[in-house]
């Protein structure tokens, strides 16, 4: 049964203000596309009169201090010691871009373990560990706390030791190994295609035991080798989410594969969508200098860097041949020679650029943001 402040926050408050809770986001990280879902659910919450603090390291707080998101300025952030430097956490990043890009699927998990064992041990020691932190949060009497799906388990420890319930809010679609693993949904490799594989719900024999051999092979390596989330296990708790009030998705099941969900699962698509705002001057001159050619926007997400030179090269001799401008969303100038058409920028109004009709194509990684 769904508990009492759960109801109140995510049902009653639909229709009045009757009860203002204090809230806990735990975003992945203090920038990019799962901190712009959290954010985007901790502005609807603002609005609705609750209050809102946010945990996330320091290496952000320069970041968001200077961002000047009036969303940002309204909540109050409590900054724990970072184990990595940003420019540390940039590498990270650009190892796991570099392997997608290049269909790695191994070196990926690889990366994506790499970065977990981090984000972990940084959570144990910084957060979980840190007397002044565990104060604070223990003073601020939270009603509520909204974990990202791989953010820091702080959620079990207030679960745990406070009484605290929790709410996940993924970012991310229900990748099967993910979501048993995580919240410990059913899957079924018959009709549920493993990420990697290729593969429609709708397989043929054959490609059922491809999938079924994908799926085996991968949960292995979650068991088998050293597990990303021993700092944490050690403290005596839990990595799962069977606790959790709801886990609300970013998805609409229009977009997903059918698989099965738990009761307290929701699919809540289209977070950080919405009408497209008025732009800067500099987008409007850039995007009106195309003419009726229009504009392409090209877009790895927000964790994108630097490239390898060989596959900028690609990138930027296809956008060469192309009639019209290209805005080319990069952190880092790539190393390739760049024709007059192409414009790298390390950040834009995604959604305000999609919403103008001098956008004609749109080529992306398929994050959800995007979607």
């Amino acid at each position: 049964m769904v508990s009492r402040t759960i109801l109140v926050l995510f049902a009653v408050n639909l229709f009045t203000n009757a009860y203002c809770g204090n809230i806990l986001f735990v975003p992945l990280a203090g920038h990019g596309s799962h901190y712009h879902v959290m954010l985007n659910t901790a502005e609807e919450l603002l609005h609705r009169g609750h209050n809102i603090t946010m945990l996330v390291a320091d290496r952000h707080e320069n970041q968001i201090v200077s961002s000047k998101n009036p969303t940002e300025a309204a909540i109050h952030f409590i900054y724990f010691p970072s184990l990595f430097t940003m420019d540390e956490y940039i590498g990270l990043m650009t190892n796991l871009t570099t392997a997608g890009l290049r269909g790695r699927y191994v070196d990926l998990m690889k990366e994506i373990f790499t970065y977990i064992e981090k984000h972990n041990e940084e959570c144990s020691k910084s957060v979980i560990s840190n007397p002044e932190i565990i104060s604070t949060l223990r003073d601020s009497n939270f009603d509520l706390s909204i974990s990202d799906l791989t953010g820091c388990i702080i959620y079990q420890y207030l679960h745990k030791n406070m009484g605290i319930p929790y709410v996940t809010l993924s970012a991310v679609l229900t990748v099967p190994h993910l979501t048993l693993f995580k919240n410990r949904m059913p899957i079924n490799p018959a009709f549920m295609p493993e990420a990697s594989s290729g593969l429609d719900h709708v397989m043929s024999f054959p490609e059922r035991v491809k999938n079924v051999a994908m799926s085996l092979l991968i949960l292995v390596v979650f068991n088998v080798r050293p597990h990303p989330y021993e700092e944490v296990s050690q403290l005596g708790l839990k990595i799962f989410f069977q606790d959790a009030e709801l886990v609300l998705i970013n998805t609409n099941f229009v977009l997903d594969f059918p698989r099965p969900v738990l009761p307290n699962t929701k699919a809540v698509g289209g977070l950080t969508a919405g009408p497209g705002r008025s732009l800067a001057v500099e987008w409007i001159e850039f995007l009106e200098s195309a003419g009726e050619d229009g504009v392409v926007l090209f877009s790895m997400g927000s964790y994108a860097n630097g490239i390898d030179e060989d596959v900028a090269s690609l990138f930027a001799g296809a956008f060469a041949q192309l009639p019209q401008k290209v805005i080319w969303k990069l952190n880092g100038k790539p190393s390739a020679t760049l024709t007059p058409n192409v414009k790298v920028v390390d950040w834009i109004p995604q959604n305000d650029l999609l919403g103008h009709p001098q956008i004609k194509a749109f080529v992306y990684h398929c994050g959800l943001n995007g979607i």
